[in-house]
């Protein structure tokens, strides 16, 4: 299996106009970690219940080491006018093989339910087929988190079933909900448009 080439942010970032998609730097580590709180991110991810503001600033530091070996893109979702820090999205590649990538999340909780984080999945899909290469990207989501699923759909991801007790997160095993693109399949139509 061929090693990973490093990933180079896309130059100029990526944006819609409305939402943008940057590089994380140590600035915005403070407000990444004033918003992991959110009753929503704790229930949702696995980021350690007890994370420091450390842990946070060292967290988006090694973020460009991720990339230089190839395993994973972290990316600022912000907005595209005020460069406003919004959320966070990210590809992983698969340990197992570097021809899917796992696409995880999060948005503020003062910027949910405005499409921010559907505009920036279908950011980051087709760069990530291109620039990595892959020929699948995967969701996984929470049995419970509905608008999460709704985002998967709304960017051209297919459900494809539930998968039992797949993680252990904050010590208890969790069901999540596979979602996946093939780099074959359509783009979703545009946002607003009939279909």
């Amino acid at each position: 299996m061929p090693e990973p080439h490093p990933i180079v942010m896309p130059d100029p970032p990526l944006s819609d106009g409305i939402v943008s998609l940057r590089m994380f730097v140590p600035s915005d580590a403070p407000i990444v970690h004033a918003n992991l709180d959110d009753p929503g991110v704790r229930a949702y991810m696995s980021i350690p219940l007890d994370q420091t503001l450390e842990g946070s600033t060292r967290f988006i530091l090694s973020r460009e080491d991720a990339m230089r070996s190839g395993t994973s893109a972290t990316f600022a979702v912000t907005d595209a006018a005020t460069g406003e820090l919004l959320g966070s999205i990210g590809v992983e590649r698969s340990a197992d093989d570097p021809a899917i990538g796992d696409i995880g999340y999060w948005l503020f909780a003062t910027h949910r339910g405005r499409g921010v984080m559907t505009r920036a999945v279908r950011l980051i899909t087709p760069w990530a087929f291109e620039a990595l290469g892959l020929a699948r990207l995967q969701i996984t989501v929470h049995l419970d988190n509905v608008a999460s699923q709704r985002v998967a759909e709304k960017s051209g991801y297919l459900r494809e079933g539930v998968l039992r007790s797949l993680i252990e997160q904050h010590g208890r095993r969790v069901d999540l909900i596979m979602f996946a693109r093939l780099v074959t399949d359509p783009a979703p139509p545009a946002e607003g448009s009939a279909s």
